[in-house]
């Protein structure tokens, strides 16, 4: 009986140039290392830095609605009746102290003026004769030329010219500063925040016409519930502070009044802002802040900010377990200088990943490369 052997199939090189090209070139895309591939590879090469989780001491604090308001505010109202004649500034203007704010005409004002300086004169003159008279008559009297009812009456006529030209002295003043009047002027330097009159409008005595604040006197006001008010230390400074542009702006003394409001049965509280003066540039009235009020001091775990990872509602953190990564709840609550309080989840010794979307890409591509690894074949 023959037998016959069957060789494999060889790859013939010789006679097939172009499909040899191509088979060395699948060849060499295979063997090169996609940029996906380079990059995880990189990510797994590098090392992850851990952050061990230890207590930390926790300053307990509540945060309270603050508004911003001028210290220096006023409304300037019309001292005098007449025509608004003419306006110098209007909303938001800076104005200097004594600057004129707006004119009122100024006719009966004048005309007021120059009877009470003819009044004046009038009682000058009056004053005068009744001087000289009652000099010529207490001259005679002695000798019994006059009698004693003419001596009288000419003491009571020189007295009463001279209180005639008090009270015309003072008709005059009243004159001058009623004229005076028709020039408002601001009463400090300030911006111009209202401005409640038009021009050719006009106004009568107490009518409002300018509003205006000092920017330079700012200070922030709140109202402190009874309960922050009776827990409050007088002697621990540092107590309030609030955070700006993501600045954290601390005040070390503050205005507590004693006695509570009877509606809300809350204190106010007034902090200073010339305690920060770059603070107060970056502040208008009317604006709205949250205020910190420091509690007592305790105890809890923080983590830095990277190491927490979120996905829909869930949050987590990559923790070491031996040389594993495990992915772990945790429920996180207040910041406290730029770190995370940890509620629960963690306790204290644990090490975690310090970059959360670090660690992340690492353990994706380690279950890749598990997945992608030859299983062990079942012995038949």
């Amino acid at each position: 009986m023959d037998t016959h052997l069957h060789s494999a199939p060889q790859l013939n090189l010789n006679h097939k140039p172009l499909a040899n090209a191509a088979l060395l070139s699948l060849i060499a895309i295979l063997l090169i290392p996609s940029p996906l591939q380079a990059q995880t590879a990189d990510i797994v090469a590098t090392p992850l830095e851990r952050f061990e989780v230890k207590p930390s001491a926790l300053v307990r604090y509540t945060e309270l609605d603050a508004s911003v308001e001028a210290s220096q505010a006023a409304t300037v109202a019309a001292q005098t009746s007449g025509r608004i004649i003419r306006l110098y500034y209007d909303i938001n203007d800076l104005v200097s102290q004594g600057a004129p704010l707006l004119e009122i005409t100024s006719q009966a004002q004048g005309a007021e003026l120059a009877g009470a300086e003819a009044e004046l004169a009038k009682a000058i003159a009056i004053n005068q004769e009744a001087q000289a008279q009652y000099q010529r008559v207490s001259t005679l009297f002695p000798q019994g030329a006059i009698s004693k009812g003419a001596m009288d009456e000419a003491r009571v006529k020189a007295k009463t010219s001279e209180q005639a030209i008090s009270a015309a002295k003072a008709n005059l003043i009243k004159a001058k500063q009623t004229l005076d009047y028709t020039v408002v002027s601001a009463p400090f330097s300030g911006r111009v925040s209202q401005r409640h009159v038009q021009q050719g409008e006009t106004v009568s005595l107490g009518q409002a016409l300018f509003s205006g604040y000092d920017p330079q006197s700012l200070r922030i006001v709140f109202h402190l519930p009874q309960r922050l008010y009776a827990s409050l230390d007088p002697n621990t400074q540092g107590q309030f502070s609030t955070f700006v542009n993501q600045t954290q702006f601390t005040f070390a003394h503050a205005t507590v009044m004693a006695f509570a409001d009877p509606v809300s049965h809350s204190h106010q509280v007034r902090l200073s802002l010339t305690q920060h003066p770059e603070l107060m540039a970056t502040l208008i009235p009317g604006q709205w802040l949250k205020v910190r009020v420091n509690q007592q001091a305790t105890t809890g775990l923080l983590i830095p900010k990277s190491a927490l990872i979120s996905q829909g509602e869930f949050t987590g953190v990559y923790l070491f377990n031996g040389a594993t990564l495990q992915l772990t709840q945790v429920r996180v609550g207040k910041t406290y200088h730029g770190q995370l309080q940890v509620l629960s989840g963690l306790m204290s010794g644990d090490n975690i990943a310090l970059d959360a979307s670090l660690a992340q890409a690492y353990a994706r591509d380690k279950n890749t490369a598990d997945k992608r690894s030859p299983q062990p074949m079942e012995a038949n």
